[in-house]
């Protein structure tokens, strides 16, 4: 089985007007034919679908408006988009996903619905946000969990609000209590898969705290941990039998060149094998990811591969793609 991951989905920011002029299938136009082919497509959905109008009260005006916070809005015809690009799921535990409160997620979550697309990591409540969604295909099923380490306030989902799945609950840990949601979904599902939204804005390297959290997951059983949120690539360490990717950085934005340099993870599950992983560079022109060629895919993968290697993972490069040391 195939599952492909990718990185952060802003179809609010500056691409929105792109999709204006072009349509809601304009991100996906280069790459979709490569994410379809997957058994499972995963991406991190950063911002809402909705038409709401009234933003959260959770950012204050005057940190919007010098640029110190940023508040995401796309159209909920942005789910088609998606749903003809190959996505089967995504996470919506991030930092953006209650920009337009409570009815703003609701909206995005029924957009998803309608249109097939499974996500995880927000819901009506807390017991509903921190469930798995879980999806079956080639006569598996694959459970997937999603957190949010980035907490705006009235982010949360609480036991009487609706929000995302928070990272910490009152005096318990992270992974603890990323543990004993794995051993529940363990239980449900032939492999496991944790969606994080983590670590440091535009830094290339996983934080101690990213190292030890997803370590203990991969302990805990879920067989691959996928990092959001720092905006560019950070490392893939190959613990055990799982996989870390601490971040995929962007898919779909317009930003600064820095962050413009991507990568598609491919992980090939099977039962009683550690997961294959197969890494395809990526660059994002214009808010369109498309497979990086020549010298920039060359770049991207040996920048990875030291980044990895600095993990202690090592990365074996090819002229179009690269696979995470060990065995599938």
């Amino acid at each position: 089985m195939a599952v492909r991951a990718v990185g952060d989905l802003i179809l609010g920011s500056a691409v929105k007007e792109e999709i204006a002029a072009h349509g809601a299938d304009y991100p996906f136009a280069r790459i979709a034919s490569s994410l379809r082919r997957a058994d499972l497509t995963v991406g991190n959905l950063e911002g809402p679908l909705t038409n709401a109008a009234i933003p959260t009260s959770g950012k204050r005006p005057q940190d919007v408006r010098a640029g110190l916070q940023f508040i995401f809005r796309a159209p909920p015809a942005c789910a088609d988009g998606l749903a003809r690009a190959g996505f089967d799921i995504v996470t919506v535990a991030n930092n953006h996903a209650a920009d337009y409160r409570e009815v703003g997620l609701d909206d995005t979550l029924q957009a998803l619905a309608a249109r097939g697309i499974a996500a995880v990591g927000a819901g009506r409540d807390l017991s509903a946000a921190r469930a798995p969604a879980v999806l079956y295909r080639r006569g598996r099923r694959v459970a997937f969990l999603a957190y949010s380490d980035v907490i705006p306030p009235l982010a949360a989902a609480t036991a009487e609000r609706a929000g995302i799945s928070p990272s910490r609950q009152p005096g318990v840990p992270f992974e603890r209590l990323a543990a004993r949601d794995i051993a529940r979904a363990r239980r449900r599902a032939d492999f496991v898969i944790v969606l994080v939204h983590w670590g440091v804005e535009r830094s290339g390297r996983p934080t101690p705290e990213q190292r030890r959290i997803g370590r203990a997951m991969v302990d805990a059983g879920a067989c691959a941990v996928i990092g959001h949120h720092p905006h560019v690539l950070q490392g893939i360490e190959r613990r055990g039998n799982g996989i870390i990717a601490y971040s995929l950085g962007n898919f779909v934005h317009v930003a600064g060149a820095a962050t413009m340099d991507s990568a598609v993870l491919t992980l090939t599950l099977a039962p009683g094998r550690p997961p294959g992983c197969d890494v395809t560079p990526v660059v994002i022109r214009q808010g369109q990811p498309q497979p990086a060629r020549g010298e920039a895919a060359r770049r991207i993968l040996e920048h990875l591969a030291a980044l990895s290697r600095a993990l202690g993972t090592g990365m074996t490069v090819g002229p179009g793609g690269a696979r995470v040391a060990g065995k599938a």
